[in-house]
């Protein structure tokens, strides 16, 4: 997969991210404290996200991204919407990615059997990360929970993982890289700490740019069979800079919402998606 032209997903219109709690978090993680919710397209009722999936396929549209915030346990409060996402999916021709967090199995059947298509998951392997996200999970409970995912039968778990916490990459980072393995992952989606203002990490900096292609270059070697996608979550000021390193070297397979600079710069094709989708979900190659 490494000869694959870079291709550039964004998702807009086409691929709405919705949050199902409005703007609200009980979690409220270091890192984040709820703020990224208000860039989600709210509903606060199961009727609220089948009329939001009927517009989005009226003009076209290819699907949902379905998160919001998460219980004290770390996990999205899916159970209200399971009918209806059983709906959408009869009703319209749309894809269905979750970010679910760290749900039973109980609900992960329940989810199988309403068609979701494609499982965001949090890759929290770093403990600094799990305390950050104040949840009392260790390294190998997240591996449990990915892997019980696939256990019930999803075929796109799509890890995520989030580097630079406090400003440098950690070995739990690459630890991380190398618990994936057993599982060989068609695709991860890497992610970049951002100092938000407003959460208790604010003053802390993002990890360095040569650190993070170090990182990319490690997954590449490690994870031979997968495909590599820079994810949304990334300061902004990087897209001038990592952004292009990592496009021009293709050292990643994909990057989400790239400045159009690039795009024009690099001919990359362009994908109205999110950036965990998998080719044959699109019908793209």
């Amino acid at each position: 997969m490494r000869d694959r032209k870079v291709v550039a997903f964004i998702p807009g219109d086409k691929f709405p991210a919705v949050t199902i709690t409005g703007y609200s978090c009980s979690l409220m993680c270091d890192f984040c404290r709820g703020k990224y919710l208000k860039g989600m397209t709210p509903v606060r009722k199961p009727r609220e996200l089948y009329d939001l999936a009927n517009r989005v396929w009226e003009r076209g549209g290819r699907g949902l991204l379905i998160s919001g915030g998460f219980d004290k346990y770390g996990k999205l409060p899916i159970r209200p919407y399971l009918s209806v996402i059983r709906d959408i999916k009869k009703d319209f021709d749309l894809i269905i990615s979750i970010h679910p967090g760290f749900l039973e199995r109980e609900v992960i059947v329940k989810l199988k059997e309403c068609k979701v298509d494609i499982i965001d998951y949090s890759f929290a392997f770093n403990p600094l990360l799990l305390k950050y996200m104040r949840l009392n999970l260790k390294p190998e409970d997240v591996v449990k929970h990915f892997r019980e995912w696939l256990r019930v039968g999803f075929e796109h778990v799509v890890p995520h993982i989030l580097l630079g916490l406090r400003g440098y990459i950690s070995r739990w980072d690459y630890e991380a890289l190398r618990a994936l393995l057993q599982f060989n992952p068609h695709l991860i989606v890497l992610l970049v700490f951002i100092p938000t203002k407003g959460t208790p990490l604010e003053s802390l900096r993002p990890p360095l740019v040569k650190d993070i292609l170090d990182y990319v270059n490690y997954a590449n070697k490690t994870l031979q069979c997968s495909e590599i996608s820079l994810g949304c979550m990334r300061p902004v000021e990087y897209k001038d800079s990592l952004d292009e390193l990592l496009i021009s070297s293709k050292l990643v397979n994909r990057v989400a919402n790239p400045h159009k600079r690039l795009i024009e710069k690099y001919g990359l094709l362009k994908v109205e998606a999110c950036c965990s989708v998998p080719y044959s979900c699109i019908n793209c190659s």
